[in-house]
């Protein structure tokens, strides 16, 4: 089991809460707001479940990165922070449905003004370029030096602005099909099973990672299944690399690829 740490919320999850918020505290009735009209945060950003040991109805079965989700976090006034520390009162189950009711008053307007006008959705998606690769080097004993990785930047920064063409749903996928891969392969049958997803449907997702190159067209194996296979850069299985980091670290492969932040590499 990992060891508690307290994680800063990600810039994506903190956009999703403030847009979900209407600007306004989450406690019943409050109209305070959240952002003054100076765009100063004179809000809290809360933890349902605490971020740490001795805190408020702090959970040891969750995982840092669940700790600072989306679904763990909700906004309060100061005020209505301190009040939700009685933790006989506020229980888990009576700040998620607060949090989800609060949230369902404005996630339905903005909804309505979103699908009002057609873009695209992938220039909107935020993500973070590696700059040093210091971390990788080390967890992954590679033993480069500054100027070795200074050369190997433009690779991985090269698949991120691969993924910012995709969707978050498409990227979502293509973590689990990094997670889920053995020596490079992929099956995809065991991928629509774990996700749910009929295999046609399965289809336009693999078409997309097909078409920017992040795999092979599928095929099928000695047993009939449908599997397919990371596409290599300069002879270098990456997103093998990828998964081999996450997997010596706390830092998911969804934070990596669904979210886009390679800066966790430095």
């Amino acid at each position: 089991m990992e060891v508690p740490k307290r994680l800063a919320p990600t810039k994506v999850v903190l956009r999703d809460l403030y847009l979900k918020s209407g600007n306004q505290c989450a406690f019943p009735s409050c109209k305070r707001t959240i952002l003054n009209d100076k765009g100063h945060l004179v809000g809290q950003v809360c933890h349902i479940e605490a971020a740490m040991p001795g805190g408020e109805r702090f959970n040891s079965k969750q995982t840092n990165e669940e700790r600072r989700a989306f679904s763990n976090l909700m906004l309060l006034c100061y005020d209505h922070h301190i009040e939700t520390n009685d933790v006989k009162k506020y229980t888990v189950k009576r700040l998620k449905k607060m949090k989800l009711d609060h949230e369902k008053k404005y996630s339905d307007a903005t909804e309505k003004l979103l699908s009002s006008t057609v873009s695209d959705m992938t220039l909107l998606q935020e993500y973070e370029y590696c700059s040093s690769l210091k971390k990788i080097n080390k967890i992954l004993d590679w033993g480069n030096s500054k100027k070795e990785l200074l050369e190997t930047i433009p690779l991985f920064n090269r698949l991120i602005d691969i993924l910012r063409k995709l969707s978050p749903d498409t990227r979502a996928i293509f973590s689990i099909m990094v997670a889920r891969s053995e020596r490079s392969e992929i099956n995809l049958q065991e991928i629509s099973e774990v996700t749910g997803k009929p295999q046609a449907d399965l289809v336009n997702h693999v078409l997309i990672l097909v078409k920017y190159e992040l795999i092979f067209e599928p095929e099928s194996n000695d047993y009939g299944i449908p599997v397919t296979y990371f596409k290599q850069y300069d002879l270098w299985d990456m997103w093998d690399t990828i998964k081999e980091y996450s997997e010596l670290t706390s830092i998911t492969l969804d934070e990596l690829i669904t979210n886009m932040r390679f800066s966790l590499l430095d």
